[in-house]
């Protein structure tokens, strides 16, 4: 695979043995990807082989999340007559001060979104 291929797997969710991994970063120089999970309610940074990767997400293709900062993460701050809001599976999160602290707002959201549950669909 090509380096900017490995990269569309940044921003993608896999399962492993219960846990909801988000991708954060592939490493191609490396062989390598940056992976996180929630354990006990606090965020867990990982080093996982690419090869790995490749074969968990060609098992799990349907889960996946807007990448940080895509475009599509940012239709889902939206204006509003009192500030500035986010869409989620939660509904409407706002309001704030300005488009900015909502989209920072919607990213901490979708990372601390992920869940020990098995089967926890994308924010």
């Amino acid at each position: 695979m090509t380096n900017r291929s490995l990269k569309r797997f940044e921003g993608r969710l896999y399962v492993d043995q219960g846990k909801l991994y988000f991708i954060l970063e592939a490493l191609p120089e490396a062989g390598t990807a940056r992976v996180s999970c929630r354990v006990d309610g606090k965020t867990e940074v990982s080093t996982v082989p690419l090869a790995d990767i490749v074969a968990i997400l060609a098992a799990n293709p349907e889960l996946q999340l807007d990448a940080l900062g895509s475009k599509e993460s940012s239709k889902r701050v939206k204006k509003r007559a009192n500030g500035w809001f986010f869409h989620s599976r939660e509904g409407e999160q706002g309001p704030y001060m300005s488009a900015d602290e909502a989209e920072e707002a919607l990213q901490q959201h979708m990372l601390s979104s992920q869940s020990t549950a098995e089967g926890h669909q994308a924010a």
